[in-house]
């Protein structure tokens, strides 16, 4: 996910650009979730469009608010320009207003409900700052620890009695990826060496994500006419929400034509909702899909791990589960 947006479809373009004969291993398709996307997403400012949509969708704003933003910011299309809170005469005092009353959620999780008091994960951006601002991607601080030996994290993170964390694990949860990591079989089945150590160091202090490819759009417009290609996005993820994806997924992508408007996938073919699911053929060999994770923040399989797998057989076999009447 997220920043995978930008190295997958790189490295994918890589290996399908193999000079060897015959190539080593065939690659079969791409996945992406809630990624990065530059230029459309990642590295540049953004139009506050998909966040006050995705605010006011999701409960944060009232519709009081909703109408004072679309009537001092030029409505949709309005909102939809980069330099909207400085062009529209009050646009910018009614985001902020919005923004004041939005409160503050998990970036990665609408619905988390852990307490996350001194984590800076929890930090989250402004609509107006992402409007004006390139994202600062992950503020944790990198750690000089390997994940098995980190301390606990401090009881404020899961004091709420009953809090669940996005998709319903128990708050801290996550912390376990540590001591699974530090397992031998987990190691074995990673084809990596006993004595790793795996480290949690995403965006610290001095990190920096500079991006080596200014256009991955460009490679998935090649890759879809080549391989399926699949995009996926949980759609309670605030970070980089569903609204954006969405659009750069429609629009973004050359060579591709919609075979199948938006419609509810299934995990069972019965009636446990899935997500929602658009898909497009291409010219070539290859076809793409972009699909919603119901309920899931940015970490789709740590989040909804059924629907994640679901998903990916349904992908894999080319076939979504519809609703049964």
């Amino acid at each position: 996910e997220s920043y995978a947006g930008v190295y997958v479809p790189t490295l994918v373009k890589r290996l399908v650009e193999n000079v060897h004969d015959p190539p080593p291993f065939k690659v079969l398709g791409a996945a992406v979730g809630d990624p990065c996307a530059p230029p459309a997403v990642c590295g540049v400012g953004n139009a506050p469009l998909f966040h006050v949509l995705f605010a006011h969708g999701h409960g944060q704003m009232s519709y009081k608010n909703f109408e004072a933003i679309m009537n001092a910011c030029g409505g949709l299309s309005g909102l939809a320009r980069l330099d909207a809170p400085s062009h529209f005469d009050g646009c910018g005092d009614a985001l902020k207003r919005a923004d004041v009353d939005a409160g503050k959620v998990y970036p990665y999780g609408e619905y988390d409900d852990c307490n996350h008091a001194g984590d800076p994960f929890r930090r989250r951006r402004s609509l107006l700052s992402e409007a004006s601002e390139p994202r600062q991607w992950f503020l944790r601080r990198p750690s000089i620890v390997p994940l098995e030996e980190q301390p606990p994290p401090p009881p404020p993170f899961h004091a709420y009695p009953g809090g669940v964390a996005s998709g319903g694990a128990p708050c801290g949860s996550l912390r376990a990826l540590g001591a699974w990591l530090a397992e031998a079989e987990t190691k074995t089945a990673l084809n990596v060496p006993a004595t790793s150590n795996f480290f949690e160091c995403d965006n610290g202090v001095g990190f920096n994500y500079t991006l080596s490819e200014k256009n991955v759009l460009a490679i998935w417009s090649d890759l879809v006419q080549r391989m399926p290609v699949l995009v996926y996005n949980g759609d309670t993820d605030p970070g980089l929400n569903f609204y954006v994806t969405q659009n750069w997924t429609s629009k973004g992508i050359a060579g591709i034509v919609e075979r199948e408007a938006w419609r509810p996938w299934t995990v069972d073919g019965n009636h446990r909702l899935g997500g929602f699911v658009t898909r497009y053929a291409s010219g070539g060999a290859g076809r793409f899909d972009f699909a919603t994770i119901h309920g899931s923040g940015h970490m789709v399989p740590a989040f909804k791990p059924v629907q994640a797998l679901a998903l990916f057989e349904q992908w894999m076999s080319n076939a979504f589960k519809r609703y049964a009447p």
